[in-house]
C-alpha cells in the first residue's frame, strides 16, 4: 500500500500537491494545538499594525476544525485542482500559480469588507468553478451520480 500512496503523491501536479500538503499540515497543526488557530486567521489589523504578513498565506491554508467538510475540501482540491492544473493550464506550474495568486488576491477584497477569517474553502471553490466552466459541455458526475 505504501507504493500506491507514493505513486499517488508523485503523480499529483506540483502546485496542487503543495497546496494540499500546506492545507493538511496547517489545519492538522492547529487542531492538534501545535499552532494556535488565532495565529492563522486573516486579521488585517494585526497585519498592518504588527506586520504579521504570514496571515495572508495561512488564511488560505487553514480550514478550521477537522471533520467531513475538511475532507471534502481536500478531495475537491486533489480531484479538481489536479485536473485544472493538468488540463486547463497544460501542467504549466507558473500559469497555475499565477491563477492561484490572482484568485487569492481577489478573495482578499470581500474578506476585508466582510471580515472573513479563513479563505481556504473559497479558493478551492474558485478552482472547482474554473473546472466546471471548462467542462460545461460534459455531463458531470459526482460520486457516480450525473
Amino acid at each position: 500500500m505504501a507504493g500506491s500512496i507514493e505513486d499517488w503523491w508523485r503523480g499529483m501536479p506540483f502546485v496542487t500537491k503543495w497546496l494540499f500538503a500546506g492545507s493538511l499540515f496547517v489545519t492538522l497543526a492547529a487542531n492538534f494545538h501545535l499552532i494556535h488557530w488565532s495565529n492563522l486567521t486573516l486579521d488585517f489589523d494585526l497585519i498592518y499594525q504588527k506586520f504579521q504578513i504570514w496571515r495572508f498565506l495561512t488564511a488560505f491554508l487553514f480550514h478550521g476544525k477537522l471533520g467531513f467538510p475538511f475532507l471534502i475540501n481536500l478531495m475537491f482540491l486533489v480531484q479538481y485542482g489536479a485536473s485544472v492544473e493538468r488540463n486547463t493550464f497544460g501542467n504549466n506550474k507558473a500559469d497555475y500559480l499565477c491563477f492561484i495568486l490572482f484568485t487569492a488576491g481577489l478573495l482578499l477584497v470581500p474578506a476585508f469588507i466582510l471580515g472573513l477569517p479563513t479563505l481556504g474553502e473559497s479558493l478551492i471553490l474558485a478552482i472547482v468553478y474554473v473546472w466546471s466552466r471548462k467542462k460545461s459541455s460534459h455531463a458531470n458526475e459526482f460520486n457516480g451520480n450525473v
